[in-house]
């Protein structure tokens, strides 16, 4: 579901991966290298250097998580090599992206890339032993000796003396030649942000009335505590699910109990293995599952189990239109879908991207008739709308 903070950040960078992705699925697509009349990619300098960097670069949440499928693998090598073969470099990761760090270590080394790849990651253990352990964990999971750009993750959401202690380490390794450039992430006030939530659902209940049931998405962007909170101020909206995301199952079990909010959460979660420790706490009302990054026949097999715990599914696509109509197929066949998540708030000539496009009717979808998906890539339209 669209989430209520850094929405756009993480649509670009969803975006992005979904165009690489579709790069190294389809040797066809007009950026991709080897195309004879392949524009440059826009660049930007930086200021107090000059270095220019592609404005293209590839996020690393969820996508390296590809654990032992060398299938899943290969692609995402392929992907890292469409991004360096067209000019770009930067490639964005951090510790709390699960196994980002170690697998895309592991890939640049196989590739022998590291020296094209323009590497940032961050860091955010309390205090000064924790920030500078938390760096020399991912410089072995990276395995490399130095870093291009070092960020002290989400700066805002910590005590100011927290936050120079951080900024001294990050100083400290730049001094030392760990990193060349370093600098801080932040989204914005978590207070602020609480009540700019609450507005706009109060604004939304509203317009939309008393009977249409309201969805919003937390994301990774609270711990136990925090969710927890939500969870108890959004009560009187009477919510159809509040979404948020966490690794820990008993944590997420704590929170749905202690609110009357149905909790609707795991589409980071990936294969029946890793589903399965939060069936057993009960710690979701809806289990939502991505059909595109679990493939059709596993994501049929997560819902099974889902449905043998009691708890109802419900789709995430947020990567492009072929993903919707994954997405749908996977809808189609499992018997405890509550809903479908598709992305509507995109260009009008979405759909046209594929050469079979889906059909929205009555707050309903089509699935496309014909082999496999039923529709494909139209890699004219994609020609027709590269700038775009």
């Amino acid at each position: 579901m669209q989430p209520p903070f850094n929405a756009q950040r993480r649509k670009s960078l969803q975006t992005l991966t979904s165009l690489v992705s579709g790069a190294a699925l389809s040797s066809a697509w007009p950026l991709c290298a080897g195309a004879q009349d392949k524009p440059a990619l826009l660049t930007r300098a930086i200021p107090r250097t000059g270095e220019k960097l592609a404005v293209v670069g590839l996020g690393t949440q969820f996508v390296l998580d590809v654990g032992d499928d060398l299938d899943k693998r290969k692609v995402r090598i392929a992907m890292i090599r469409t991004l360096l073969d067209n000019g770009g470099s930067v490639i964005d990761t951090a510790p709390s992206y699960g196994p980002a760090e170690t697998q895309l270590g592991s890939m640049l080394d196989e590739m022998k890339a590291r020296e094209r790849v323009f590497l940032s990651t961050k860091f955010r253990a309390p205090g000064r032993d924790g920030a500078l352990g938390e760096t020399r964990e991912s410089l072995k999971k990276l395995r490399t000796q130095k870093l291009d750009l070092l960020l002290r993750h989400n700066i805002g959401f910590v005590s100011k003396s927290e936050a120079d202690t951080h900024l001294a380490v990050a100083r400290e390794w730049k001094s030392q030649g760990v990193c060349r450039y370093i600098g801080v992430t932040h989204s914005q006030d978590q207070a602020r942000a609480n009540d700019r939530l609450i507005e706009q659902l109060e604004a939304l209940r509203e317009g939309a009335g008393k009977d249409m049931r309201l969805i919003t998405d937390l994301n990774f962007n609270y711990k136990t505590e925090g969710f927890k909170r939500m969870a108890k101020a959004v009560e009187r909206f009477n919510m159809m699910w509040l979404e948020m995301d966490t690794f820990d199952p008993k944590g997420l079990a704590h929170i749905r109990n202690s609110t009357s909010t149905p909790i609707g959460s795991l589409e980071a979660i990936l294969g029946r293995k890793a589903l399965r420790p939060y069936l057993e706490e009960r710690s979701v009302d809806v289990a939502i599952i991505d059909a595109m990054y679990n493939g059709l026949p596993e994501s049929i097999r997560m819902a099974t189990m889902c449905d043998a715990y009691e708890t109802n599914v419900a789709s995430h696509a947020f990567a492009g239109p072929l993903a919707t109509v994954m997405s749908a197929h996977f809808c189609a066949v499992v018997p405890n879908l509550r809903i479908m998540e598709i992305d509507v708030d995109e260009v009008p000539w979405r759909p046209a991207l594929l050469t079979n496009p889906y059909k929205l009717e009555d707050g309903c979808i089509t699935l496309p008739k014909g082999p496999g998906w039923g529709t494909d890539v139209d890699e004219a339209m994609l020609v027709r709308h590269k700038a775009a």
